[in-house]
């Protein structure tokens, strides 16, 4: 029987590989007709695709439908296997975002896909797209917690509920309230890479137990047929706000004027509720410490760990929006590609840059660890107009004038 389970690993490895291949293809295909547009990717899998617009149609729904239609093979899925509900309570397909208090209008609208299977919904898998509420409806992101279920096939159904009670009391015996389960494809959560496996999701809680020393309430995946618990999750929280940072940055190393602009992801950028303050990770990504549920607001600037833009043609860029946590939030700083945005978003952009160029090569560079180090852009005097300059306290760079373009920019940030 050797040779038998030699060829019948060699098949699952052969089947794996296939499907990473197909993967990749629609990937680069993806990309050939949208250059500008990025991937970021945990492990092997996308979870975010954005950039320019990628997309357009007669509706928000119409332009997300039209991407699942003609790349769901980006994740690994079928398109078969979204449908358009959402994965909030309400379930709703669509949800509008942003709201802009001058004009009483939504800036984005946000719709949801959750991935089923043989009719069996995928736990936390979902597909959101972020449409901008302008004509044609520009597609600007996406975000996936999909799941590549491979040649994975329902061969049971939900049987063992009581082994699974059973486990969640041999995990906590106070628990006396269960909710009816649920049949779900468990196939991991967040960057976990698993074998699918068919389970039972269900929620219990303590709260008509006399004797608990305080209430308790959990959320559990059991395995369908040995009532194994896959996961477990703690639902009395306090709720942090969740979401991602961009600004929409100069391409490339040229001047404003010789180069497209894109959203580029505000690396360790400084964002809070109230003086709760955190900070994006290199992809933009943040987590804010919250408490509670309560609608919050949420607040984004162009300063952070190592980098502080000072605007000298009038306030500094913020933004803000009113999020119900867990979120998300997501935030794009000059979203109309004006120059004195413009000139903010590309101090910060590009001198993070260079700086995690040198440090990457010399992480020990004398001045690179200094905090919220100052980026002065749209200044008039000193050496202004067409010029720049580093005095060991600052880096400084001028308004476009007198023929000069603004010179906060690619190369000239790069060279200060």
């Amino acid at each position: 029987m050797r040779w038998l389970t030699c060829l019948c690993v060699a098949l699952v490895l052969c089947i794996s590989v296939g499907a990473a291949a197909d993967r990749q293809l629609e990937q680069a295909a993806f990309q050939d007709s949208h250059p500008l547009v990025a991937f970021y990717q945990q492990g092997e899998r996308i979870t975010r695709v954005y950039g320019p617009a990628f997309g357009h149609g007669a509706t928000p729904e119409a332009v997300a439908e039209q991407f699942r239609t003609n790349h769901a093979g980006i994740f690994g899925v079928d398109a078969g296997d979204l449908v358009p509900v959402g994965a909030l309570a309400d379930g709703q397909h669509t949800r509008p975002l942003m709201l802009d208090p001058e004009t009483g209008e939504y800036k984005f609208t946000l719709v949801y896909f959750t991935q089923q299977h043989d009719g069996v919904p995928i736990f936390r898998s979902e597909l959101r797209l972020l449409v901008r509420n302008l004509p044609d409806y520009p597609l600007v992101w996406v975000g996936s917690s999909l799941h590549d279920l491979g040649d994975f096939r329902r061969t049971t159904n939900v049987a063992n509920d009581q082994a699974g009670v059973q486990a969640a009391l041999d995990f906590s015996p106070g628990l006396m309230n269960f909710s009816a389960p649920e049949a779900v494809i468990w196939a991991g959560v967040n960057d976990q890479v698993v074998e699918p496996a068919l389970a039972a999701t269900f929620t219990a809680d303590n709260y008509d137990n006399p004797s608990a020393a305080k209430p308790e309430k959990w959320l559990f995946v059991t395995d369908a047929q040995t009532g194994e618990i896959l996961y477990k999750e703690n639902m009395i929280i306090f709720e942090d706000v969740v979401g991602h940072a961009d600004g929409n940055a100069t391409q490339g190393i040229g001047a404003e004027h010789c180069e497209l602009e894109a959203p580029e992801a505000l690396k360790w950028a400084r964002v809070g509720i109230g003086t709760t303050y955190a900070h994006a990770d290199a992809n933009g990504d943040f987590v804010i410490p919250n408490s509670g549920t309560a609608d919050v607001t949420v607040e984004s600037w162009l300063r952070g760990l190592w980098f502080r833009v000072y605007n000298a043609a009038g306030a500094d860029a913020a933004l803000s929006q009113v999020v119900t946590p867990p979120g998300p939030a997501y935030f794009l700083h000059n979203e109309a590609n004006t120059e004195f945005y413009r000139a903010q978003v590309n101090g910060y952009v590009e001198a993070n840059v260079i700086r995690d160029m040198v440090i990457s090569h010399y992480p020990d560079y004398p001045g690179l660890q200094q905090s919220e180090f100052p980026v002065n852009v749209n200044l008039t005097g000193g050496y202004c107009p067409g010029n720049a300059w580093y005095d060991y306290s600052s880096i400084n760079f001028c308004l476009a004038a007198s023929g000069y373009p603004n010179t906060a920019w690619g190369a000239v940030i790069h060279h200060e």
